[in-house]
């Protein structure tokens, strides 16, 4: 069973939205086990990390769901110890690092560019958008999700997503989130 779940998770080929869809949906009743898998936690944050700024909104709502998910189980035992490796507070300091990324490309990419009549969607700025709006759904689910005191990792990423001038006061990107 485990090696049939990190198969999944593993997956070298692009899959078409749908299998996609299928694949991270399946994944999400892992929830059942929660931290009794540490280790298959561990690699669908590595994986959910890296395609979490996908270009389909449904893969991203099943990758944000699964992330959260993740960090509701992150327990911590009588004595003090993390049940699992890495621990939230890594898997937040990586967020933070994207985030910061996606941040830079979004101030200093226009997501549109008009050529002569042609609109066309600038791919990098694209994908930063994604992941800003996956980032603020991942919040929503945790809040959902969470079962024991909120993690003071989680509470850090919030007031810096916050704090960020670009995108806690910047009009054009509310707008995008809401057409995106």
């Amino acid at each position: 069973m485990i090696d049939f779940i990190r198969s999944l998770i593993n997956l070298k080929i692009p899959l078409n939205t749908f299998a996609e869809i299928s694949r991270w949906s399946l994944l999400q009743n892992l929830d059942l086990f929660e931290w009794r898998i540490p280790s298959i936690w561990c690699e669908i944050n590595e994986q959910t990390i890296r395609l979490i700024d996908h270009s389909s909104s449904d893969v991203q709502s099943r990758l944000t769901d699964l992330l959260a998910l993740s960090i509701s189980c992150d327990v911590k035992l009588f004595n003090g110890n993390a049940k699992r490796y890495p621990n939230v507070n890594q898997l937040i300091d990586n967020l933070c690092e994207r985030l910061q990324q996606a941040i830079e490309i979004y101030e200093k990419t226009p997501l549109m560019n008009i050529l002569n009549e042609n609109v066309e969607i600038n791919l990098d700025a694209r994908e930063a958008l994604n992941f800003i709006e996956s980032v603020i759904e991942i919040y929503t689910q945790i809040f959902f999700k969470c079962r024991q005191p909120i993690k003071d990792g989680i509470i850090r990423l919030f007031p810096y997503l916050c704090e960020i001038e670009s995108v806690a006061g910047n009009s054009t990107l509310k707008k995008d989130l809401t057409i995106s």
